[in-house]
């Protein structure tokens, strides 16, 4: 998937900021200078049949994988691997925006993270590549 060609494409405001690979929500808002809660997390699950869903929550926030099975209303829920996070998304893990997947995915939106104007999240690859 290419990102930026989705943004512009659904006419999208979006900037992207040029930082160092980080693995946590914690690591990107310290590398950004900005407050965990205007960090957003995506974050791929498995079902029990291992189909993918996601969830997206700000960065100061947790995924309750009992509340999530209750929506989706599922048996079992959880953090699905590398592989199947990419294959289901189009990017790799400590990558994943919350839009322009190469699937359409079961989500679910964490209602505060709409409180935000401006959020900061993953923008399709773990290093910005220079080409950007």
């Amino acid at each position: 998937m290419n990102l930026k060609a989705y943004l512009i494409r659904e006419d999208l405001n979006f900037e992207f900021f040029e930082k160092k690979e980080t693995h946590t929500a914690e690591a990107a808002a310290k590398s950004l200078g900005v407050p965990l809660s205007k960090i957003v997390k995506s974050i791929v699950f498995v079902d029990e049949n291992k189909l993918p869903l996601l969830a997206i929550v700000r960065g100061d926030q947790h995924v309750s994988r009992k509340r999530l099975q209750h929506i989706f209303n599922l048996k079992k829920a959880k953090i699905a691997n590398q592989k199947i996070a990419e294959h289901a998304t189009g990017y790799p893990t400590g990558g994943i925006p919350p839009i322009g997947h190469k699937n359409p995915l079961r989500t679910v939106i964490d209602p505060s993270v709409l409180e935000n104007e401006f959020i900061w999240a993953g923008g399709g690859t773990r290093i910005l590549p220079e080409t950007l």
